[in-house]
C-alpha cells in the first residue's frame, strides 16, 4: 500500500516540478489557443501547476532539451549528491548552469550519457529516453510484448524493457499503432503522459492483459484487453474499437462510457457560462441548467422532468456529487435508476457540449440525439439476430465481460458476469430502447442465466428488444476461450509437461516430466510420477502426492493455479522453491487428461506416447546462412513401448510437423546488430495424440578464429629463435640450449613476431601486437598480447583471434648470471619488522630474488653468502636502531642503480624505567625524585621533615619512562623507610635517607 502510494505522489510531485519550475523556456511568436492541446494546458494554468507567464509566451510544440529535463527532475525529488563521473563527459563545462544537476542526475541514476564521453545536454529528448527515464524514476513494474507495437523494431535495444514497463502500466497512447520512438518529445506531448500520471488515469492502445493495480479512469483504445486484478474507482471509457473487453477479479465504481476516438482524445475547455442541456430519461424528457465557474461545474438546477418520483428521488444525489467535484468523471450512477441516472448524465453533456463550443444550443449535442429519440425514428435499425448459444456444454473463464448489439432503439451495452464458469449475471450498461419494450423483455436476461444459454425463447411484444439483449450477451462471450466439459475416456493415459525448464535448451536434452494417469469409469483414479524433468533438488515427492490427492477428489485439475498464487494452501507449503516444477508436473497431469478428453469425444487412437528431440544436427546456427535440418534426429515413443530415432525427412511418415521447414535462415531483429543474439524454439508435433516437444536455440553472427602459425623471437644483435604453434595451445615451453646466444631480455613489441595460419598457402600475415612483456617466473615467460580488432555491431562476420594471449616459457640449464644481475625482488620480508628504539636491525629471514638481464633468476636465502653476490643493506645487519618512526630498509647491488625495499616500525620503549619520585602516604606531596641509572639499589634524600613519616611506612613512591608516563609496579611492600618494588620484572631496592 504505502510503496504504490509513494509512486502516485511522485508523480504528482513530477508534474508540479516540471511545470513550475524556472527553467528558461524559448519564447514563440504566435497564438496557441487552438492547439490541440490547448485545454489541458490551460487547466493547468488554472490549477497553478503551470506557469502562467511561461503558458503565455511558449508555443506547445517546443522541444524540451536533455538538460532542462534533468534539472526538472533533480528539483522535484531534491536529488544532492553529485557524481564525479561527470568529469568524464567533455561537452559539460564546468561554468555551465547544467553542470551540477548533470552530476546529480548521474548519482541518481536515472540519465546515462550519449556516449562514453558525451552527455548532449542543449540536445533534444526522444520518446524512448523520456519513457525510460521515467520508468526509472518509477520503478515500474510488468512486461508488455512489443511486437504489438507496429514500429517495435524502431526501438533501441537498451530502451525496450523500460518502453514494455510503461506500456503495461498505461502511460503511453502511441499512434496508429506505433510509438515513434525516436520522435522528440515537445511540451503538448509531455504535458498529456503527464497529466495521466498526475490523476492516476490509464490509458491502453495495444491488445493484450493489463494488471495495473488501482487507477481512476481507464480508457481503452483497442480491441483485445483484459484487465486483470484491477481497481478503477473512476469510469471504464470504450472508444468504438473495444467491442470486447474482459475484466479479471476487477472493480469497476464508476460508469462504463463509451465515446467516439476524437470525443476521448479531444481537450476541450469549459467556459464560462449558464448553458441548459436536455436529454431522454425514463418517462419523458429531463431539462437542466448547468452553471460553468473557473471552467469547472458549480451548479445544477434541475428545470423540468418527467421521471417517476421514485427513480427521480433516487437519481438527484448524482447532482450534489457533481456539483462538489465540478466534474462528472467518477460520479457512478444509481442502482435501481439507472435510466434516469444516465438521462442526468446525458443532459449534462448536452449542456457541456455548449460550454465547449461544439454546439450552439441544447438539444444539438451527440448526447442529447442519441437519448432522444423517438420510436418513430426507429425504422432505420437491423436488430442484430442471436445465434442461440448453448454455454452449458462449455466451462467459461471467470470474468466480467463487456458486449454490445442492437436492438430496437440502438445499440444495447450488457456486462456479463462468469463464476465458476457459468453465466451467474447479466446487466445493462446502457440501451436505447422503448421503456415498455424494455421492460417486457428485462426478463429474459433472468432466462440466459437459469439455462446458462442464449438458446432461449423471445419475449412475445417485445421481440425485437429480446433479441438484441441475447445478441449483446453472445457478442459479450464471442472472444472468450472456452473450454470444454471434463469428459474423461477410462484407460491410462500419457502426459508430458515443463516447469523449470520450459524446453530443452542448446541440444541439452532435460526431457519433459512425464505421468501416468488411470482413468475408471469416468473418474480420475490414480496418478504416477514416471520421469522427473528437472533438476533433482526441485523434485517434491510428499508435494506431488497431496497434487494428487487434490486432483482426485475433485477430478480436475482447477484450483491449483490459485493455490500457486495465494500460497497459503498446505500444497504451496510442500512445493515452496520450486513450484515451476510443481507446475510442470500439473501441466504432465493436464496433457494426460487432454488426450483423454480428445479420445472420448473422437474416439481416434493415439499411437504416440512423447517426441524428443536427439541431435539437431548442425555445428552452429550463424544469422544469413542456411540451417540445414536433414541430419537431425527425432526420439519418438509409442503407447505400445517401442520408440524409434527418425531424421526430419522421415517425420511426415509419422504425421508428426515442425514449425521450421528443413532448410530455412534466421535474420536479427536489427540488421545493425548483429551483434545481438536471437533465441527460437523449434517444435515438433503430433496432433492426433497432442504430443509436442520444444528445444530453445539461439542464432548469432559467425566468428572466425584466426590460427597462428609460428612465433619468431630476434634479439637486437641478430640472435633469432623460431618456434611452430598448433591451433589448441596458448602456453609453450621452450629448451633452450646451454649456449643459446638468444637475449631474452631484449624481447619486446619491435623484436617478437607472431604469424597467422593460411589456408591456400599465400604468404603469412602477421598479428599486431599490443605488448610483449617478460616475467621472471621460475623460469623465464614471455607474455604476448595481440591488439583486439574493432568490431561493429553491423558486422555480419567477424574474425577474431583464437587466443589474444600467447605465453612462452624458457628454461635453460646453469642459466643464472651473478654478474649480470639486474633486478632485486623481495621473496620474502624478514621476521622482525617491529623494533624499540635501541635494538639491532635483525634481517633473519629474508629471502631475495635475484634476476638477470634475461629474466634468469636465483633465490637467496642465506644472509653469509650476501658479498658473494655483492649484496648490502642501509642500515646494515645488527646497526643499532637510535630513532623511533617508520624506517626504509634499502637492499642494494654494488650498482646503487639496482635495489629495492621494506619498511620496518620503530617504536620508542615506553616500559623503559627513567625517573623515580617519593610522595608523602596520599601521594599528593613530591619529598624527592631522581633518574633511574640502572642500580637495583636506589636511595633517595628527603628532607629531615619527612623523617618520622618516612620511618613509619608512611610515603609512597612512583616510577616514569622518558616521555614521562607512569609505569605501574607488579608489587610495591614498604617497610619503615625501605621499599622492596618488582617492576618489569625485575627487583628494586628504595631506600630514604635524611639530610
Amino acid at each position: 500500500m504505502r510503496k504504490h502510494f509513494f509512486k502516485h505522489c511522485c508523480f504528482a510531485l513530477l508534474v508540479t516540478a516540471l511545470l513550475c519550475s524556472s527553467i528558461s523556456i524559448p519564447s514563440f511568436a504566435g497564438e496557441i489557443k487552438d492547439h490541440w492541446s490547448y485545454a489541458t494546458l490551460k487547466q493547468w494554468e488554472q490549477e497553478g501547476l503551470l506557469n502562467k507567464e511561461i503558458f503565455r509566451s511558449f508555443h506547445p510544440d517546443a522541444a524540451i532539451t536533455r538538460a532542462e529535463f534533468m534539472t526538472l527532475i533533480n528539483q522535484l525529488l531534491n536529488f544532492t549528491e553529485e557524481s564525479t563521473a561527470i568529469a568524464q563527459y567533455k561537452d559539460v563545462e564546468p561554468n555551465a548552469w547544467y553542470y551540477t544537476d548533470i552530476a546529480k542526475a548521474l548519482a541518481a541514476g536515472y540519465m546515462n550519457g550519449t556516449s562514453a564521453n558525451t552527455m548532449n545536454p542543449l540536445g533534444q529528448l526522444t520518446n524512448e529516453q523520456a519513457y525510460t527515464i521515467l520508468a526509472r524514476l518509477v520503478k515500474t513494474n510488468g512486461a508488455f510484448d512489443l511486437t504489438k507495437v507496429s514500429d517495435h523494431h524502431a526501438i533501441s535495444s537498451w530502451a525496450k524493457t523500460y518502453i514494455s514497463q510503461v506500456l503495461t502500466a498505461g502511460y503511453v497512447t502511441g499512434h496508429d499503432g506505433k510509438i515513434n520512438p525516436a520522435a522528440v518529445v515537445n511540451w503538448s506531448h509531455i504535458i498529456p503522459l503527464l497529466d495521466r500520471f498526475k490523476n492516476n488515469d490509464r490509458i491502453f492502445a495495444f491488445p493484450g492483459v493489463y494488471s495495473a493495480g488501482s487507477a481512476r479512469n481507464v480508457t481503452i483504445l483497442t480491441d483485445g484487453v483484459t484487465l486483470k486484478d484491477m481497481t478503477i474507482t473512476g469510469n471504464l471509457i470504450l472508444s468504438p474499437a473495444a467491442k470486447t473487453v474482459q475484466t479479471v477479479r476487477t472493480t469497476i465504481k464508476g460508469t462504463i462510457l463509451h465515446k467516439d476516438i476524437d470525443e476521448i482524445l479531444e481537450t476541450y475547455v469549459l467556459t464560462d457560462g449558464i448553458y441548459e442541456g436536455v436529454a431522454q430519461g425514463y418517462g419523458g424528457t429531463v431539462r437542466l441548467q448547468v452553471t460553468i465557474q473557473s471552467g469547472k461545474i458549480s451548479q445544477i438546477a434541475v428545470l423540468s422532468h418527467s421521471e417517476t418520483p421514485a427513480y427521480w428521488q433516487s437519481a438527484t444525489p448524482i447532482l450534489e456529487k457533481i456539483i462538489q467535484t465540478g466534474t462528472t468523471d467518477n460520479i457512478d450512477s444509481v442502482s435501481g435508476a439507472t435510466i434516469s441516472s444516465q438521462a442526468i448524465f446525458n443532459a449534462i453533456a448536452d449542456a457541456l457540449s455548449q460550454a465547449k463550443g461544439k454546439t450552439k444550443v441544447s438539444g444539438q449535442s451527440k448526447a442529447a440525439q442519441e437519448s432522444n429519440s423517438s420510436d418513430d425514428d426507429n425504422s432505420g435499425y437491423s436488430p442484430t439476430e442471436p445465434n442461440k448459444n448453448d454455454y452449458s456444454k462449455l466451462f467459461l473463464p471467470d470474468g466480467e465481460y463487456i458486449g454490445s448489439a442492437i436492438g430496437y432503439g440502438g445499440t444495447i451495452t450488457v456486462t456479463v458476469t462468469v463464476t465458476n464458469g457459468v453465466i451467474a449475471k447479466v446487466d445493462v450498461n446502457s440501451h436505447k430502447e422503448t421503456n415498455s419494450y424494455y421492460e417486457k423483455a428485462f426478463p429474459i436476461l433472468d432466462k440466459v442465466v437459469a439455462k446458462n444459454s442464449t438458446n432461449v425463447d423471445t419475449i412475445s411484444g417485445a421481440t425485437v428488444t429480446s433479441k438484441g439483449l441475447l445478441s449483446a450477451i453472445e457478442n459479450a462471450l464471442v472472444k472468450v476461450i472456452p473450454k470444454e466439459k471434463e469428459e474423461y475416456a477410462d484407460g491410462t493415459w500419457y502426459g508430458q509437461g515443463r516447469g523449470h525448464y520450459p524446453y530443452d535448451r542448446n541440444n541439452v536434452k532435460k526431457g519433459a516430466t512425464e505421468v501416468k494417469v488411470d482413468i475408471k469409469d469416468g473418474k480420475i483414479a490414480d496418478i504416477k510420477l514416471l520421469h522427473f524433468g528437472d533438476d533433482d533438488e526441485y523434485e517434491r515427492t510428499v508435494g506431488y502426492l497431496k497434487i494428487n490427492k487434490y486432483i482426485i477428489q475433485k477430478n480436475s485439475i482447477k484450483g491449483l493455479d490459485e493455490i500457486f498464487a495465494k500460497k497459503t494452501h498446505p500444497i504451496y507449503d510442500e512445493v515452496s522453491r520450486a513450484t515451476n516444477s510443481a507446475r510442470g508436473y500439473v501441466n504432465a497431469i493436464e496433457h494426460a487428461l487432454k488426450r483423454s478428453m480428445k479420445y472420448k469425444k473422437d474416439q481416434k487412437p493415439q499411437r504416440i506416447r512423447s517426441i524428443q528431440l536427439m541431435d539437431i544436427g548442425i555445428p552452429g546456427i550463424h544469422y544469413d546462412e542456411t540451417i540445414d535440418l536433414s541430419n537431425c534426429t527425432v526420439k519418438v515413443s509409442y503407447l505400445d513401448g517401442t520408440a524409434k530415432t527418425l531424421n526430419f525427412k522421415d517425420l511426415a511418415d509419422e504425421e508428426i510437423t515442425c514449425n521450421y521447414p528443413v532448410t530455412f535462415t534466421i535474420e536479427p531483429d536489427d540488421p545493425n546488430h548483429y551483434d545481438n543474439q536471437k533465441d527460437f524454439e523449434l517444435t515438433f508435433t503430433h496432433a492426433e495424440s497432442l504430443s509436442k516437444h520444444s528445444s530453445g536455440l539461439t542464432a548469432s553472427r559467425k566468428i572466425v578464429d584466426l590460427l597462428f602459425s609460428k612465433a619468431v623471437f630476434a634479439d637486437k644483435e641478430g640472435n633469432q629463435l623460431e618456434l611452430p604453434l598448433n591451433d589448441n595451445d596458448f602456453l609453450y615451453t621452450i629448451e633452450l640450449p646451454d649456449n643459446s646466444p638468444l637475449k631474452l631480455g631484449q624481447l619486446d613489441t619491435t623484436t617478437v613476431q607472431i604469424f597467422y595460419k593460411t589456408e591456400d598457402g599465400s604468404p603469412e600475415p602477421k598479428a599486431n601486437l599490443k605488448a610483449a612483456t617478460m616475467y621472471a617466473y621460475e623460469v623465464p615467460m614471455l607474455q604476448v598480447d595481440m591488439e583486439t580488432p574493432i568490431i561493429k555491431g553491423s558486422d555480419k562476420i567477424i574474425s577474431q583471434n583464437k587466443y589474444n594471449s600467447l605465453q612462452f616459457y624458457f628454461k635453460k640449464k646453469n642459466a643464472f648470471n651473478k654478474n649480470d644481475i639486474a633486478k632485486l625482488e623481495i621473496a620474502e620480508n624478514p621476521v622482525k619488522l617491529k623494533y624499540k628504539v635501541g635494538e639491532s636491525l635483525d634481517l633473519s629471514g629474508l629471502k631475495l630474488i635475484l634476476i638477470d638481464s634475461d629474466y634468469h633468476r636465483f633465490i637467496l636465502d642465506d644472509l653469509s653468502k650476501w658479498n658473494d653476490y655483492e649484496i648490502s643493506t642501509i642500515p646494515a645487519n645488527d646497526s643499532e636502531l637510535q630513532n623511533s618512526g617508520e624506517q626504509e630498509v634499502i637492499i642494494k647491488h654494488k650498482d646503487n642503480g639496482i635495489k629495492t625495499s621494506f619498511t620496518i616500525l620503530v617504536e620508542e620503549d615506553n616500559e623503559a624505567l627513567d625517573l623515580i619520585k617519593v610522595y608523602d602516604e596520599s601521594g599528593q606531596t613530591l619529598w624527592a625524585e631522581i633518574h633511574y641509572q640502572g642500580d637495583n639499589f636506589i636511595t633517595l634524600t628527603i628532607d629531615k621533615q619527612y623523617r618520622e613519616n618516612a620511618l613509619a611506612g608512611k610515603w609512597s613512591v612512583k616510577f616514569f619512562n622518558k616521555a614521562g608516563m607512569e609505569i605501574v609496579a607488579n608489587k610495591i611492600n614498604i617497610a619503615g623507610n625501605v621499599a622492596i618494588v618488582d617492576i618489569n620484572d625485575q627487583e628494586l631496592f628504595v631506600n630514604l635517607e635524611f639530610n
